[in-house]
Parts: C-alpha cells; sequence; structure tokens
C-alpha cells in the first residue's frame, strides 16, 4: 500500500505475496471497466481465457506473460479496453476462422 497516493495491490490468501501490481483509483476503474469487457469475449470463446490473452497480447504488442489485468498500468489498462471493446462491439470472434 502507497498511503500518499492511496495506491494498493491485493494478495494471494493467506500470504504476502502480490496479486499484480500497485494501482490508484484511477488505474482500478480503468483495470475493472476492461475487464469486463474482456470476461464478455472469454464467453464468446465458450471461457478460453488463455486464447483471449494471448490475442489481447497480439494486439497491444506486448509478450503474452505481459498481458494481464493486474499488471496493467492505466494507460495499458485503457489500450486493452479499447481492443476489447471493438471486438465484442463488432461481434467477431477471437479465433481466426480455420
Amino acid at each position: 500500500m502507497c498511503r500518499p497516493c492511496r495506491a494498493y495491490v491485493g494478495v494471494h490468501p493467506h500470504t504476502d505475496l502480490p496479486l499484480g501490481t500497485l494501482a490508484d483509483e484511477a488505474t482500478r476503474e480503468a483495470r475493472k471497466e476492461g475487464k469486463s469487457w474482456f470476461q464478455r469475449l472469454v464467453r464468446r470463446e465458450q471461457g478460453e481465457r488463455g486464447v483471449v490473452y494471448q490475442w489481447l497480447a497480439e494486439q497491444m504488442n506486448i509478450r503474452p506473460e505481459q498481458c494481464h489485468w493486474a499488471m496493467f498500468d492505466e494507460a495499458l489498462a485503457n489500450e486493452a479496453l479499447e481492443f476489447c471493446k471493438l471486438k465484442v462491439i463488432s461481434g467477431e470472434t477471437v479465433r481466426k476462422p480455420l
């Protein structure tokens, strides 16, 4: 926790291991909104979170291991939000047709 900027991060149960990176209020809100659109894509892909994260990493031009909502700063969360929102609105699936 950072008291001056009111940033915090949760920890895994019964540990002191962080669930992600410190996030101030704006970052938490961006992550939350983006993740709601991401979850809609996951449902469209029958729960294949890994497939959707792989697609999102490609869109954002980042490595898959860097692509997780808990790791995004506010700017990355907003960028990811836009990719997810556009994909949901378009009605397209993440997987490419065979």
